[in-house]
């Protein structure tokens, strides 16, 4: 008879033995059974006791209690460290700690050491080396400057919205974003000139279309919006716009959604702001043109520093910029507004000037080390169509103002299209109803 066939049938003999004897005994009668019938087939483990100098022995019982204080720090996927601290200490009775919501909790504490701004040229140039070739007004530019209240106001805005996320860890900030401007100074040449200086990184911004001039655009960015600030009226609505099927057809999704019920009410109220916003954006787009970023120099501000009214150097929509960065000097216009924890954005046309490889989801510059130099109040009313060339010659004129340019002038070269008529230029809230 096969092993196999022996073996089986003394594993079934034990099953019935350990129902009918108990498994203590079971153990001791098959290891003893099978070792007599099939030698060697399962052999049997020997465990040598250790020598009693070898055992330890067994931990001591607490007599009293003991506090716990016990922190462990860990590096976090955003770039933040997680101080983790557990400690204990002697309370009332069970019954009593239980109904007691301080016997029990958990604090969350986040430090934040926030960074003073650069004002001095050399600390400027730590970030970009070449600032002083490509602007050789620096020192002279910065001498008088002041750290503007923009800067505290903007980090400001970051300790509020940190504050507000602090249970939900996946939407804080990372380390990289928080630290995202190393200065915003206020400063005017003798010329009464006035200039806001930004130095910070430099993030993607595809945003922006114009079936006047053209039929695509690039939403490989997930904050993608198909309008900007800077806005004129669309000369021929004949042309369809590419976004209004696609913005109607989730618009009638989105309102099934909401007349079929049986939804959450958070889920409700999410829906129903995205149709307000679809319904805004679809007037938008059937009415109005705006800068396309593939096509268009130019920058964006977080909304809290736009339109300020009298204030001295209160940037606005249309104020002309130079932007430098390796060398490099390239003209704009202040676009659009973003968010107010967010600084340090340009046009996907100013980005490939610096990568030709960035897109929605890679920015060109990580480091702090991109200037971008506003001229408030140099905006031109009322808005139309880009007409980079003229915008190019503008800018030319307020880098000799500030003490010229030293680096490579990049050239925008002439507009892709022809030049509209001038039009009366609405408010933002005006065009997106």
């Amino acid at each position: 008879m096969p092993r196999s066939l022996i073996a089986f049938g003394i594993i079934w003999v034990a099953t019935v033995l350990v129902l009918l004897l108990g498994a203590p005994w079971i153990s001791l009668l098959s290891e003893r059974v099978i070792e007599t019938i099939l030698p060697g087939t399962f052999p049997v483990e020997v465990v040598q006791a250790l020598p009693p100098e070898k055992i330890r022995p067994p931990k001591p019982l607490p007599a009293r209690f003991h506090a716990h204080d016990r922190m462990q720090v860990s590096p976090m996927f955003n770039g933040m460290s997680l101080k983790m601290q557990v400690t204990s200490s002697e309370g009332q009775t069970a019954v009593q700690e239980r109904g007691a919501p301080e016997s029990y909790q958990l604090g969350l504490s986040l430090a934040v050491r926030v960074p003073k701004a650069a004002l001095s040229a050399d600390e400027l140039v730590l970030g970009d080396p070449t600032l002083k070739q490509s602007l050789p007004g620096l020192d002279a530019l910065v001498q008088t400057a002041v750290v503007s209240p923009y800067y505290h106001a903007f980090y400001q805005n970051k300790i509020a919205f940190t504050e507000s996320r602090l249970k939900i860890f996946n939407q804080l900030l990372t380390k990289h974003n928080f630290f995202d401007c190393q200065s915003i100074l206020e400063t005017a040449v003798p010329s009464g000139r006035r200039v806001l200086l930004v130095q910070s990184e430099m993030d993607v911004v595809t945003d922006g279309t114009d079936t006047d001039r053209t039929l695509e655009y690039d939403d490989s960015s997930s904050s993608f919006q198909p309008y900007t600030s800077y806005n004129w009226p669309r000369h021929n609505r004949a042309i369809p716009h590419p976004l209004v099927a696609k913005r109607q057809e989730e618009l009638a999704k989105l309102k099934e959604q909401l007349s079929a019920g049986g939804i959450a009410e958070a889920k409700v109220k999410a829906a129903e702001e995205r149709v307000s916003q679809i319904n805004a954006e679809l007037s938008a787009l059937k009415h109005r043109s705006s800068l396309v970023a593939t096509l268009d120099p130019f920058i964006v501000l977080p909304s809290f520093m736009l339109g300020r009214g009298g204030e001295a150097q209160s940037p606005a929509i249309g104020d002309y910029a130079l932007v430098v960065h390796g060398g490099k000097v390239m003209s704009a216009i202040v676009g659009d507004a973003g968010p107010n924890t967010k600084i340090g954005e340009a046009s996907l046309l100013i980005c490939r000037q610096i990568d030709p490889a960035c897109n929605g989801r890679r920015r060109p510059v990580s480091d702090l080390a991109v200037t971008y130099l506003i001229f408030p109040g140099t905006a031109d009313k009322p808005f139309k169509r880009p007409n980079l060339a003229a915008w190019d010659a503008k800018c030319r004129e307020l880098a000799a103002e500030i003490g010229g340019v030293g680096g490579q002038w990049v050239e925008w070269g002439m507009d892709a299209a022809p030049q509209g008529e001038a039009v009366p230029q609405p408010s933002v809230q005006a065009w997106i109803r």
